[in-house]
């Protein structure tokens, strides 16, 4: 931020005096008013000073002003109550906690006070239900609580969150023998009898809080107050330094834990913009959030001055920035919370007989599995440059992680290192070798890339470090993908049950670990430079290949897998892989069985380090799928046969023993004699594709929901359990009317249920044989109990025309429990393919995840004139991609350029529609 002199001198450097709206003296009703008027114009004030001040000095004035506000109102209830009862009022003491407590209040800030009691009689509580009614009425975010100092001091020893909050207090206005007596007490039973206690709890909270939140700051969407390189790291150290010295000031790490004077500054820099950030949110969302969702930070960027740089939006310029914060925060607290919790005895009470320990040379020691190099040689690195490879490759072999002072020094030395450290050939093979173990590669590989080094060695990595792609896809910044992909593919090895998984199987087989490392650190590398990232990542890779001295032939073995890694995951993802052309004509774009399995490991770690949500039950069978028929092709073992269909007449007796064991109570109505003519008559009018490509069991569904169809009920469903895929299919059977398809989709959408692929027939006589594949929003299975039926009675009202389908839609239409999104930065775009299948054109829709996108498509496609045979539903970077199998009404595919042409501006036409509907109503989310 580049702050005008001139406008901090305008807003004012603090808020303005409270005595200009109330005073003491005066009705009830004025001091209400005025205290309620003043707090609007002291958020009002924080709204203009926050990026210009700076969070530090903000929260400080806003804590000190609602000081002046309690004060004064605990005082007008001092002369109301003399006024009134003419004796002076109990001995109580109005105490702040927390954040409050620590003079960090932000906008939407719980005020966390404790009003301390000497004794808890009648009077006390006249005086404290008169006060508390006050600050109710004044409309305060008030967290507060009533205590004698024996009721707080049971807390400690039992209840962390309370101890810790207690640990912060400080007196706002009242007794201050009585709070200095309470604070005292709390110091020494936190010091002394429940040190031990006290300092546990924090570091376990510290422990699992990281882990909830990834252990990262890198994630896209950080929680600003528990996630690493959060507030709360900070409050740990904090909470630390006062069980540890009596004092929660961090300048008390100086001497305690070895920190610089420049490097206290930066840990305070960091804090202090931290906390900017979250008063932006927190004014954003008009009330408490600490998270940093992404359709806040296009606001948050340009309100604190961030400009747009070529090839990355101004919020993708901000959030590199904020990263760069968080990790400072994170990397200092986690320091020093480690060298405050290793010198305390009571809490490490017996561990460290259990951490081995080994001295590798006169300077570097090995502790349980951290490595570092004696505290009193911190030039040890910038002396002799060549110890900073050596040390990561000690890191490897022995399984190791830098310790935190370290790996600052690594850091430091990193700054000054010449031009020629990349080109020394010593230091190329020592990469090599690290990235050529199939163990610890990722966590060295993270400790290089955080001290800078990784950069150094590879500067064309330097431009991912903390980069965001806003694609509501990815989880985590470039950067921190590419290494946990490394990370997950060595978990394909370390899990116990991963043999009996693919992925698991195909990664035991791979003899090149140094080339699918390689390739993983690579993949990326092209983002952030324009368009086509796999294009020019294969050409960055390749060049970086060769300047690391790697042999041709391996270095077009990995120019090959980031030129290609998005191969196998867009034919799973976007092709019917029933269709044999499609294995065929991936074996041959690949070319061998070897370079397969290293495509479809690093597509498995690709999609597994995306996020927690990509990698599902689902996408794991369609990669294996695919993978498993390429390899067919490849092996020779695949069919070259064309595929028959079964004969009907022999599917018959499979059909009859099918349908009785599902449907067999209901089908006992049926003489045997009439059942058999149905089954025949159902198999005589199904196409022969729809024998090839549909199982028994989805067929003896749907011949018995064909049973349930006539002249008023048009349509009927069953929706199937989980079968092991991480989905459920929905079987329907309906009369097959115009835009039946699209109205399906818009109804099941409609009901929250997420449509993830779909199988559509059609019968000779007149009927549409559907299997859609679905989830709920959140990706998950749906309950066996979940009940569409009501919805299946409503859209059988607009099949007969009695009903319009918007109608059904706004009755049905499911709130959408996800986040609102941002549009993709990406305009919708329509492709078509008449290559990849013998039969059908393949249409792709690229658009942004929103409201009714599926329903706007396949309308437009039966607009069209346009027969859908089947559909895959995806989410991917940017948005959504859906793609349809479709022909013309006469079973041909569509050549003529003018009328994919007339296709296509119809379908951005359709979306653009419901982009306009979407923006002026309620809609909620009907696509995933």
């Amino acid at each position: 931020m580049n702050p005008s002199s001139g406008r901090i001198s305008a807003i004012g450097d603090a808020p303005v005096p409270l005595d200009g709206y109330v005073q003491c003296r005066g009705s009830r009703d004025d001091f209400i008013s005025g205290g309620r008027r003043y707090l609007d114009d002291l958020k009002g004030w924080l709204f203009h000073a926050n990026p210009y001040l700076g969070g530090l000095r903000v929260v400080r004035q806003y804590s000190r002003a609602h000081d002046d506000l309690l004060n004064l109102a605990y005082q007008y209830t001092v002369e109301k109550w003399k006024s009134g009862n003419g004796v002076k009022p109990p001995m109580i003491s109005l105490v702040a906690l927390g954040g409050y407590g620590r003079r960090e209040l932000c906008m939407g800030s719980d005020i966390d006070i404790m009003l301390l009691v000497k004794d808890m009689d009648g009077a006390s509580e006249d005086f404290i239900k008169q006060l508390y009614m006050l600050l109710t009425d004044l409309r305060l975010n008030l967290g507060h609580s009533t205590r004698t100092i024996d009721d707080a001091v049971d807390r400690i020893g039992q209840d962390i969150d309370s101890s810790t909050s207690m640990a912060e207090a400080r007196l706002v206005c009242g007794n201050q023998a009585l709070s200095g007596q309470f604070m005292d007490i709390i110091a020494r039973q936190i010091r002394r009898k429940f040190r031990r206690w006290f300092l546990r709890n924090i570091y376990g909270g510290w422990v699992e809080r990281r882990d909830q939140f990834a252990n990262t700051v890198y994630l896209l969407e950080p929680n600003l107050k528990s996630s690493a390189g959060g507030l709360r790291d900070v409050h740990t150290v904090r909470w630390q330094l006062f069980a540890v010295t009596n004092s929660a000031e961090l300048k008390n790490l100086g001497k305690l834990a070895g920190f610089y004077e420049d490097e206290l500054r930066r840990f305070r820099d960091a804090v202090a913009m931290i906390l900017t950030v979250r008063n932006e949110v927190h004014l954003l969302s008009d009330g408490k959030n600490d998270q940093l969702y992404y359709f806040h930070q296009p606001d948050v960027a340009r309100r604190l001055g961030y400009q747009e740089q070529e090839h990355r939006m101004a919020e993708e310029v901000f959030m590199a920035a904020h990263y760069q914060n968080a990790l400072m925060v994170a990397r200092y607290s986690e320091r020093a919370i480690n060298i405050i919790t290793l010198g305390e005895k009571s809490i490490m009470q017996g561990l460290r007989k259990k951490l081995t320990s080994r001295r590798l040379d006169p300077h570097v020691t090995i502790k349980g599995i951290i490595i570092s190099v004696d505290p009193a040689y911190p030039s040890y690195f910038s002396d002799q440059p060549d110890r900073i490879m050596q040390i990561f490759e000690r890191s490897i072999r022995w399984g190791c992680r830098l310790g935190n002072r370290t790996r600052d020094w690594v850091a430091r030395a990193a700054r000054f290192l010449p031009e020629s450290f990349a080109a020394d050939r010593r230091n190329q093979e020592i990469f090599l070798r690290i990235i050529s173990h199939n163990h610890h590669v990722a966590y060295t590989l993270y400790d290089m890339h955080a001290s800078g080094i990784l950069s150094r060695l590879i500067p064309e990595f330097a431009h991912l470090r903390c980069m965001v792609r806003i694609d509501h896809y990815h989880q985590f910044t470039v950067d921190h993908h590419t290494l946990r992909a490394i990370e997950m593919a060595e978990g394909l090895l370390a899990d116990p049950g991963g043999s009996s998984t693919l992925p698991g199987r195909i990664a035991r087989q791979l003899h090149r670990w140094d080339l699918l490392n390689m390739a993983l650190l690579m993949h990326d590398i092209g983002k952030g430079l324009g368009s086509g990232h796999a294009i020019r990542g294969g050409r960055i890779a390749s060049r970086v290949c060769e300047r690391l001295g790697m042999p041709p032939e391996d270095v077009e073995m990995v120019r090959y897998l980031v030129l290609s890694h998005l191969k196998l995951n867009h034919a799973a993802m976007r092709r019917d892989l029933s269709d044999p052309d499609v294995a065929r004509q991936l074996a041959g774009e690949i070319g061998s069985l070897e370079r397969l399995k290293m495509l479809y490991v690093h597509t498995v770690c690709d999609l597994k380090a995306v996020s927690n949500e990509v990698w599902t039950d689902w996408t794991a069978s369609l990669l294996a799928t695919c993978y498993q028929a390429t390899a067919a092709v490849l092996t020779g073992s695949a069919s070259r046969e064309p595929m028959v269909s079964p004969d009907r007449r022999a599917l018959y007796p499979v059909m009859l023993q099918q349908a009785n064991r599902i449907y067999g109570a209901e089908l006992g109505g049926i003489p045997v004699g009439e059942l058999k003519e149905k089954i025949q008559a159902f198999l005589q009018h199904v196409s022969e594709r729809y024998l090839l490509m549909t199982r028994i069991g989805i067929m003896a569904h749907h011949f018995q929901l064909r049973q349930q169809l006539n002249e008023e009920n048009l349509v009927a469903w069953k929706l199937l359990p989980d079968n092991g895929s991480g989905l459920n299919q929905l079987v329907v059977c309906a009369s097959d009317t115009t835009g039946l398809f699209s109205n399906l989709c818009g109804s099941i959408t409609a009901k929250g249920i997420n449509i993830r692929s779909a199988k559509i027939s059609s019968t000779t006589d007149g009927y549409a044989l559907n299997t859609f594949d679905v989830t709920d929003m959140e990706n998950r299975t749906l309950p066996v109990e979940y009940r569409i039926e009501r919805l299946r009675r409503d859209l059988n009202q607009v099949l007969h025309g009695r009903k319009a389908i918007d109608q059904l839609m706004s009755e049905h239409r499911a709130r959408s429990r996800r986040r609102p999104r941002r549009e993709a930065p990406h305009p919708d775009s329509v492709s078509f393919d008449n290559d990849s299948s013998q039969e059908c054109t393949i249409i792709e829709v690229r658009t942004s995840d929103r409201a009714g996108v599926l329903f706007a498509i396949t309308g437009a496609l039966t607009e069209c004139m346009l027969d859908i045979q089947r559909a895959m539903i995806g989410s991917e970077a940017y948005g959504v991609v859906d793609v349809f199998y479709v022909t013309d009404l006469e079973y041909n595919k569509i050549h003529d350029e003018s009328r994919c042409g007339k296709i296509e501006v119809t379908i951005l036409n359709a979306l653009g529609r419901y982009a306009d509907h979407e923006n002026t109503s309620d809609a909620g989310e009907l696509h995933v």
